[in-house]
């Protein structure tokens, strides 16, 4: 960082780190806690990070995938969006896939309960509510799935319509054929 102006490096050395810029992380965190570096607020931060996040993975070829809170009205949302995020809404701009997942409630496990008592499959715990998919097929929809969370592993049960529950049989399935050791080699 230079004087008081908010640069991010955007020449990530992928030969140190595979995963992420720790030093982009520190600048950035150094500015949001610091509001005399960086007059131009909050808000002018997250989007030049997300800006920045975009830039480097389509510069170097790479997926970045980030989080971020949700505000303090989501849980009164049945179907969750943009809207329910906490911060910056120039970022659900700028990303290609939006989703927010949370805990099943009564409402929604009941919506799916039966069908899942029909095939034997598990009963969920978490619903993925995916609202954005630039570039993709399945949008507006509802990934019901167990996780387990000793071992972080998580299955996928139904994928429903995001407003009427319509389970959806035509999903395409991903099969990952890297393993972790497979990934460990570019450290």
């Amino acid at each position: 960082m230079r004087g008081s102006t908010a640069a991010i490096d955007t020449q990530p050395n992928f030969r140190k780190r595979s995963w992420l810029n720790g030093e982009m992380v520190i600048a950035v965190n150094i500015l949001l806690r610091n509001s005399r570096l960086c007059p131009c607020g909050r808000m002018v931060v997250l989007m030049m990070l997300s800006n920045t996040l975009k830039e480097v993975a389509a510069n170097y070829n790479v997926f970045v995938m980030t989080a971020s809170q949700l505000n303090g009205d989501w849980a009164k949302y049945t179907t969750r969006n943009a809207n329910c995020l906490r911060g910056a809404k120039s970022l659900a701009d700028k990303i290609d896939v939006g989703c927010i997942g949370v805990r099943c409630d009564t409402d929604e496990l009941n919506k799916v309960q039966d069908y899942c008592m029909q095939l034997g499959l598990r009963q969920p715990n978490i619903v993925i509510d995916v609202y954005k998919n630039r570039r993709g097929k399945m949008c507006d929809v509802k990934i019901f799935r167990w996780f387990d969370y000793g071992t972080c592993r998580a299955e996928d049960i139904v994928v429903t319509t995001q407003t009427d529950y319509k389970i959806l049989n035509d999903v395409p399935v991903l099969e990952y054929t890297q393993t972790y050791e497979d990934l460990r080699k570019y450290e």
